[in-house]
């Protein structure tokens, strides 16, 4: 991902860390709301895709803890990512 035609490079997991007036962040000319980027990290989480990069567990315990922040209880047992756009 970059934000600019000449912005570095950034993965999913460090975008969501970006602070609020970060956004909205340019994705191939696409504008992303803070909270479209931390539904994408909840759907990685939730899915365990295999082509997100492995993050290991403490980052993923952060980034557990972001989601629940927005409202995407990833430890709830009737949590279901598949129910948000």
């Amino acid at each position: 991902m970059t934000n600019t035609e000449d912005g570095g490079a950034f993965h999913l997991f460090e975008a969501a860390e970006f602070a609020d007036e970060d956004f909205p962040l340019f994705v191939y000319d696409r504008p992303y709301t803070k909270k479209q980027i931390i539904l994408a990290v909840t759907k990685a989480l939730f899915y365990s895709n295999p082509d997100v990069i492995d993050i290991g567990d403490d980052r993923r315990s952060t980034m557990k803890q972001l989601c629940k922040q927005y409202g995407y209880d990833l430890d709830d047992p009737n949590f279901d990512a598949a129910v948000y756009d």
